[in-house]
């Protein structure tokens, strides 16, 4: 297995919202583009950040549904990193 160096200067964007997933997804484009990162590992990062986007559309779909049923008004929530 690969010896993962960790430093104090990466930087990570908060991955609560779209934003967040969006301003990781550049970071990667960029640190690949750049030779910093393999890209068969910003690969792997991208397709764990595609996961999570969709999983936040679901769970916003849901909650949306639910306030439908229940006959209240939707309100949007963020969720924790």
């Amino acid at each position: 297995m690969p010896e993962i160096s960790v430093t104090s200067a990466v930087r990570i964007a908060h991955l609560t919202d779209s934003n967040g997933i969006l301003t990781e997804l550049r970071s990667l484009y960029r640190d690949a583009r750049r030779g910093v990162l393999e890209p068969s590992e910003a690969t792997k990062l991208a397709y764990l950040l595609k996961i999570m986007s969709e999983i936040m559309s679901l769970r916003d779909m849901e909650a949306r549904l639910d306030a439908l049923e229940a006959g209240r008004p939707y309100t949007p929530r963020r969720i924790s990193a």
